[in-house]
């Protein structure tokens, strides 16, 4: 689910004030223009709490912002790195090199000279002092908006799960994360999942090959791999395909990101049999269809 923008405190007193005078959630929602799910949660947190505005959450804040979390993933990236680098790392992204950087533009130096003497990027230096120019503070501060209702590591096993069996249903997936303690809308499943990449799609249908069948087209295609343009002026190529008579074929849909239709676990194989249906031949070559 995305973070939305948050509400002012006159709209969350709006809400709470119809509420009062007996109108329900969707009317309250179509006057002030807001979703009902936001109009439902600020009357839910009022009748609980007899308050609107957010109230600190519990427990001691991150140490580490996500932004340095980030750049210590990517010095892991050579295994080899000690722990003292890392704290290093760290205390130069920290307060110490905003306030030097903040002293020494209010010295009258440049981005350059204050990257090249601090060892910093140009970029993170011009970052830091717009901040501070702007909100005459250089510490990270909280995002707005409702936080992730899934975790990381929920997020993580989810992922898993796709991965190893595309075709897991959002009942599945709403389980699995129940099971781990966190209780989820199926929307909120697809939404999470398109945020990685992921959408739910319908299976293509692809002719059911052996490995045999495999290596006899892959030595087709390099036998012939070399040939003139002309000599396949003289090839009749041809298919078939069986067409239902009644109703339509099942439909399966599986979590996929884009170009990998094609992939075997998100296809179903198909044979050219059964009952209730008929075969239609075709063909065409370099002459036109047939």
């Amino acid at each position: 689910m995305g973070k939305t923008k948050e509400l002012s405190n006159d709209t969350r007193d709006k809400i709470v004030d119809l509420h009062k005078a007996g109108k329900g959630y969707g009317a309250i929602a179509k006057q002030l223009g807001e979703k009902r799910t936001t109009v439902g949660a600020i009357v839910r947190k009022w009748k609980r709490l007899m308050m609107t505005v957010n109230v600190p959450r519990t427990g001691a804040p991150r140490k580490i912002s996500p932004r340095g979390v980030s750049m210590m993933l990517r010095m892991v990236n050579q295994p080899r790195t000690t722990r003292e680098e890392l704290v290093n790392a760290v205390k130069r992204a920290g307060t110490i090199v905003s306030k030097a950087t903040i002293n020494l533009h209010k010295a009258g130096k440049g981005y350059g000279a204050i990257a090249k003497q601090l060892g910093e990027k140009r970029t993170t230096v011009g970052a830091i002092v717009r901040k501070w120019k702007r909100l005459m503070m250089t510490v990270n501060v909280p995002r707005t908006g409702a936080p992730w209702k899934i975790s990381p590591r929920g997020v993580s096993m989810m992922l898993r799960m796709v991965k190893n069996q595309p075709r897991t249903t959002r009942e599945e997936l709403v389980n699995a994360v129940k099971r781990a303690g966190t209780i989820v809308s199926k929307a909120t499943i697809s939404n999470t999942l398109r945020r990685h990449g992921l959408k739910s799609c319908i299976t293509r249908k692809v002719p059911l090959l052996k490995s045999a069948h495999v290596q006899v087209h892959l030595k087709f295609a390099r036998d012939y791999l070399d040939d003139p343009e002309e000599s396949w002026e003289k090839v009749l190529w041809s298919d078939e395909t069986k067409v239902e008579l009644f109703g339509l074929n099942s439909i399966r849909r599986v979590w996929r990101k884009k170009n990998d239709e094609y992939h075997p676990n998100n296809t179903i194989p198909t044979v050219k049999h059964g009952a209730g249906s008929i075969m239609l031949w075709g063909c065409f070559s370099a002459q036109g269809t047939g």
